[in-house]
């Protein structure tokens, strides 16, 4: 389990995993004919979807978090306009969530509505209609992005990754890197962590921070509003298209069957799970005297507190305390004081410059490294082969020649042969043959 990742809620659950199509006949062809119109459209249903996982889905209360701040505001304050969305505590009926997918329709130029079917009931809606099935507004930013960098007004991708690390002092090519959710503030990797498995909820990778969680955190803690259903919806659409993709939303989804009045006839399904204040101790902090503390031997060291202020941005952590961001890496330890102002240093010789001390080197510094040699000797041992097979051409393009020269040289002395046959003498340039 990642870190920060909730514990299974002590519910009952019935009956989890890949089941095989189940309906109230329990026949395969009874599903298939409730689902499916045209016999491709089931096969496409079995080959591609039917192995497929459904992700867990998590309902929480946000005012499980009333007491964590961040830039003078709560988390509670901070997903407020979201409360009822963030709340959606329905069954998950795997089956049903791969027919919703397996039958939805993909188009490049509309990337802001669903329309697919489920138990010959068409479902179709936008991020108005989800807005009003889910109880939040589809007023604000419309965010998604899967690789690249969001660009709207008055954002910029490494100021936001400044803002959410509560640091001022990164580079552009720091902030340009990917990074772990550990390197984040606690506050801020509370947020994270609520947004990966709720907002666009994903199995594996939970502790990378993508460039839509960057904007999305970005969004929040600087009071944009941001359109959910249009992120949801977006997500949604991306997930058939990936082989290799859990299928999101499954609690999400049974909201919309029942809005849509879809016979839910499946008896197999997953209880959604609650999202509590266990993520807290899940990263090995806990509050004493009123203050968020480290859990005492954690291996969570990269992670700090942010400060209690109302800024968007501050450069309150003094240097020696800042995470590494190198290439993304885990953070050095805080540099210890050199000696102890009882102990005298001897002093250098005068004709000998003091030998300056080496910076210190992080661990995923030395892991890049490790990482270069490898793919240096991998690339050395790849042109090796490569000129290898050179030389082997290089020998059959000579004993080409070779039998070239030699067929010549037999064509030339049948020639002489012939001539002399004939009577006629040896020409010079025939008798001196190659």
């Amino acid at each position: 389990m990642a870190s920060g990742e909730p514990s299974r809620r002590g519910r009952r659950v019935k009956r989890t995993g890949q089941q095989p199509p189940s309906t109230s006949t329990t026949t395969t062809q009874d599903f298939d004919s409730l689902h499916f119109p045209f016999p491709d459209m089931a096969r496409r249903f079995h080959t591609s979807f039917m192995g497929k996982p459904v992700t867990p889905s998590y309902y929480t209360d946000i005012d499980d978090f009333a007491d964590i701040t961040i830039c003078g505001r709560t988390i509670r304050d901070i997903l407020g306009p979201w409360e009822v969305a963030l709340s959606i505590e329905e069954n998950i009926y795997d089956n049903l969530v791969r027919v919703f997918y397996s039958n939805m329709e993909l188009s490049t130029t509309r990337k802001d509505r669903v329309v697919t079917h489920v138990g010959g009931v068409p479902i179709e809606f936008d991020d108005a209609e989800l807005s009003r099935i889910i109880g939040t507004t589809y007023k604000g930013l419309a965010l998604y992005t899967a690789r690249k960098e969001l660009d709207f007004n008055d954002f910029r991708h490494v100021d936001a990754v400044r803002n959410i690390c509560r640091r001022r002092d990164l580079s552009d090519d720091l902030c340009s890197l990917s990074f772990r959710s550990q390197l984040l503030p606690f506050q801020v990797r509370i947020l994270h962590i609520i947004l990966q498995h709720m907002v666009t909820p994903r199995q594996g990778h939970s502790d990378e921070v993508t460039r839509l969680d960057v904007g999305l955190l970005d969004s929040l803690i600087r009071r944009r509003r941001v359109n959910l259903s249009y992120t949801i919806i977006r997500h949604m659409l991306s997930a058939p298209a990936v082989t290799n993709r859990s299928l999101p939303y499954g609690s999400i989804i049974t909201k919309i069957l029942r809005h849509f009045h879809v016979p839910m006839t499946e008896p197999v399904y997953t209880e959604t799970r609650k999202l509590g204040r266990e993520i807290i101790s899940g990263i090995a902090f806990h509050r004493k005297h009123g203050e968020w503390v480290k859990t005492p031997s954690s291996r969570n060291e990269d992670t700090l507190v942010a400060p209690e202020d109302d800024r968007v941005l501050n450069d309150v952590f003094s240097e020696d305390q800042l995470p590494d961001f190198r290439l993304g890496a885990r953070p050095q330890a805080p540099r210890r004081a050199a000696a102890a102002q009882s102990q005298v240093e001897e002093p250098a010789e005068p004709d000998e410059p003091p030998i300056p001390e080496a910076p210190p080197v992080s661990e995923g510094f030395v892991q890049q490294l490790l990482g270069e040699v490898r793919t240096i000797s991998e690339r050395q041992r790849q042109l090796q082969s490569q000129f290898k097979a050179f030389q082997i051409q290089q020998q059959q393009i000579l004993a080409g020649q070779h039998q070239i020269m030699a067929g010549q040289h037999q064509i030339l002395a049948g020639q002489q042969r012939i001539l002399s046959a004939l009577g006629f003498p040896p020409s010079e340039s025939s008798s001196q043959l190659p």
